[in-house]
């Protein structure tokens, strides 16, 4: 069986969902059509997604859940950003 370094119930942790959203977001922000986008945004948005598909695709969303959705997106990408400031030493 090959090793997947993601699955979702690894995606649904805190420590999965802030890892794929540094990895995306660093990924992600270079395009053109994203670098108009504060990084911070983009970061709260990808957190989002991945909050939400893991949700979704694990057939756990729950609509009455949505505000806790969107904090607990919040949580993860000021995690997200923490950590990647950290690992660069304040650098921009």
């Amino acid at each position: 069986m090959p090793q997947l370094y993601f699955d979702l119930p690894y995606l649904k942790t805190m420590a999965g969902a802030t890892v794929a959203t540094i990895l995306i977001t660093e990924f992600l922000k270079e395009f053109p059509l994203l670098k108009k986008l504060r990084t911070k945004i983009l970061t709260f948005f990808i957190a989002f997604l991945i909050v939400l598909t893991s949700q979704v695709a694990t057939g756990d969303f729950v609509l009455a859940n949505f505000f806790l959705y969107v904090l607990d997106a919040l949580l993860i990408a000021f995690s997200a950003i923490g950590g990647w400031e950290t690992l660069n030493g304040g650098k921009k």
